[in-house]
């Protein structure tokens, strides 16, 4: 009938999404109070993740806060920086596939030890080749 196929995204264009400032939505007045909440710009997620030294953790929610102070905001949303950290994760071993390496890892703990287990792997493997 004519209809049109649509090209699915791929990771990288899925995060071509620029920053937003929104007003606190009511339901988060209460955990962070009033002022801006910083929709991030997964690409700005990424470059945070990659300053993240070898062997280190670190909390969402403190790549979140550093975005958010950036941008002039209260807080960062948790859960699009969530779903964008995620995104991430997709994008880094989508990279090493490219480069035909791909990251070895066992499944303990969730998609949260996953998606720390994968960007270390992938950063680490595309940092090693420039």
């Amino acid at each position: 009938l004519g209809m049109a196929v649509r090209k699915k995204k791929t990771t990288r264009e899925k995060m071509a999404h620029a920053a937003e400032l929104i007003d606190m939505p009511a339901l988060w007045e209460k955990r962070y109070g009033q002022g801006k909440m910083l929709i991030p710009a997964p690409l700005d997620l990424e470059t945070l993740v990659k300053k993240i030294p070898r062997g280190r953790v670190t909390a969402l929610r403190a790549l979140g806060d550093e975005l958010a102070q950036a941008a002039g905001a209260v807080a960062s949303c948790p859960i699009t920086s969530g779903i964008f950290l995620k995104l991430v994760a997709i994008a880094a071993e989508e990279d090493l596939a490219e480069v035909e390496v791909l990251p070895k890892f066992e499944h303990r703990g969730g998609i949260k030890a996953r998606i720390g287990i994968a960007l270390t792997l992938a950063y680490d493997e595309l940092a090693t080749r420039g």
